[in-house]
């Protein structure tokens, strides 16, 4: 891919498997590339020119010092993809030198509360420059369709929300760096930062108390790097109170290779349930056979009949929302990294606001280290204890827990990808659903593939 006129020029620091990653997408983008790659790892460097002349990048340059690449001066968005504890040094390198316009850092913004208020205190002290915190789980093809519905009131006032992750263990890296806490802020920072942020998305409301249970039972209990033994949690439960009644729960197993989905969501509401499924780690094809959208709603609304029987069964509309097999083949994120550039990309050349801004990355680190106190101290957590209550209220505003203000919350059009209104996107649920096998484009553009035998009309 040879640089053109107009074309987003991004720069990356950190060539680990994210970095690349996020090259295979960037090379997928209309009109972008990659000018410069910088990381400290001989290794590391190699494998990432290795995959640039593959993919025809021949003039990026690669750097080992990535305060050479802040300096260059015809960048338009940086990506850091460094580990987590070094994000705090590159961010406060990038907001000092003259001309970053868009800055991606990916998850977790930092490993501690310190840094990430500094990060905050930084980001206000520069309103021109986009600040995005790389949180790909929002776009994920059926897990944005369930932000979408779950936003639109397809199934009333959402009231329990559980997001399960059963993988593999966390991968060998350089240096051994993500085999202590210290290093990574923990397994429920590190690993389970995405599913925080998708709780406070989702259930636009602030967190009051957090539960947790968690251990080392199985992963890296044997491994000594320099006399230190690692010490990351390889499971976990956490169970969030939030204001307005509603509930989530996080169910993280790291020794759960043998599983269908690395990543199940559902969402119950007043109405109906919303379920949400992503592949495993490493699948590089799209099977259309499973569905991994699943919506159930009641008949008789939020006036339940209730007697003396069981009522009969309502069956569920079961569904798959089909991924481009070039982006399936990008990463390891199921097309996610790429529709997540794509709007990173508009929003910098726009000088729009980030979709992920560094408040909710601050709030997803939040809420993993407080969900770690619980497990160290054993004991709820209050939210509160985090010292967040001041960036809550800067970012969401004065909320209440009166259910009328709830429910309206709920029913606000979702951003997630901005390509349709929401109610639009409630309007086409209710119609009827593809054949077996069939599929139908749908208004928000991803693709519908039917599972199952249709009843016909009558």
């Amino acid at each position: 891919m040879v640089s053109r006129a107009g074309s987003f020029r991004f720069g990356i620091i950190g060539c680990g498997c994210i970095g690349r990653e996020h090259i295979n997408n960037i090379a997928l983008l209309d009109s972008a590339t990659v000018v410069a790659v910088a990381d400290s790892f001989e290794g590391s460097r190699k494998a990432c020119c290795d995959l640039l002349h593959q993919l025809g990048m021949m003039e990026t340059r690669i750097l080992e010092d990535y305060r050479e690449l802040l300096q260059m001066q015809d960048l338009d968005g940086v990506i850091v993809a460094t580990p987590n504890h070094h994000h705090i040094h590159v961010i406060r390198d990038a907001f000092a030198t003259p001309g970053i316009k868009g800055l991606m850092v990916e998850k977790p913004l930092c490993t501690t509360m310190e840094d990430c208020f500094e990060v905050l205190q930084l980001v206000a002290q520069h309103p021109e420059v986009v600040f995005w915190v790389g949180m790909e789980y929002r776009y994920i093809p059926s897990i944005d369709r369930l932000i979408t519905q779950v936003h639109s009131g397809a199934i009333g006032t959402p009231k329990m929300l559980s997001i399960r992750e059963h993988r593999f263990p966390f991968l060998q890296k350089v240096g051994n760096w993500n085999r202590f806490t210290s290093n990574t802020g923990g397994t429920l920072v590190e690993k389970c930062c995405h599913f925080f942020d998708l709780m406070l998305h989702i259930m636009e409301a602030k967190p009051l108390r957090i539960m947790a249970s968690g251990a080392q039972d199985v992963n890296h209990i044997d491994e000594v790097y320099d006399g230190r033994q690692s010490d990351i949690l390889d499971n976990a439960y956490v169970v969030i109170e939030f204001e307005g009644g509603g509930r989530a729960c996080m169910d993280i197993c790291m020794f759960a290779e043998a599983s269908r989905h690395q990543e199940e969501i559902a969402c119950v509401g007043t109405t109906g349930k919303i379920e949400a499924f992503a592949p495993a780690h490493g699948a590089e094809t799209d099977d259309e056979r499973l569905p991994n959208f699943i919506i159930g709603t009641a008949p008789f609304g939020e006036k339940r009949k209730i007697s003396d029987e069981p009522p009969p069964p309502i069956r569920p509309q079961e569904m798959h929302v089909a991924i481009d097999e070039r982006l399936m083949k990008a990463g390891h994120h199921c097309g996610a990294t790429y529709y997540e550039l794509e709007v990173f990309v508009s929003a910098v050349r726009q000088q729009q606001k980030a979709h992920v801004d560094a408040i909710d990355g601050m709030l997803a680190v939040a809420l993993g280290l407080a969900a770690h106190k619980a497990i160290d101290e054993m004991r709820i957590v209050s939210f509160s204890e985090m010292g967040v209550d001041d960036w809550w209220g800067r970012r969401h505003g004065a909320l209440t827990a009166s259910a009328d203000v709830n429910e309206n919350a709920h029913k606000k059009a979702s951003l997630a990808l901005g390509k349709t209104g929401s109610s639009q996107k409630l309007l086409e649920m209710q119609k009827d659903l593809p054949m077996d096998g069939e599929k139908q484009t749908q208004v928000d553009g991803w693709e519908l593939s039917m599972r199952g035998q249709r009843q016909p009309s009558k």
